[in-house]
């Protein structure tokens, strides 16, 4: 058996946390660092299409018409979602960003 479930381990995780995040070392009780860091990465006045292709980029599904993305991974016996959703100006600016983390462990 303990040959076997680092094997089990290893299957589940599928490349961990894209790179907007990769430094955050999100967790439980971590959740307050993703909308952190969405905040610094697109202030107040960045253009919505630097959002969606920087997301989009990095694996996450866009819906633009509601202005949101979502992105789910796991690591070991961790499932980890990230959601952004954010507001525009008239010219498609942000003028607000936020985000939420849930980490589910077994």
């Amino acid at each position: 058996m303990w040959v076997i479930l680092p094997l089990v381990l290893a299957a589940c995780g599928d490349g961990g946390p894209p790179a907007i995040a990769q430094d955050l070392n999100l967790g439980i009780g971590t959740s307050q660092r993703w909308p952190a860091r969405l905040s610094q990465q697109f202030p107040t006045g960045t253009p919505q299409s630097k959002v969606i292709s920087t997301l989009q980029s990095q694996g996450f599904t866009v819906d633009q018409g509601k202005r949101t993305a979502k992105l789910k991974w796991s690591e070991g016996v961790c499932d980890h979602s990230l959601e952004a959703a954010w507001e525009v100006d008239a010219e498609g600016n942000i003028t607000d960003i936020d985000g939420e983390h849930w980490p589910a462990c077994l």
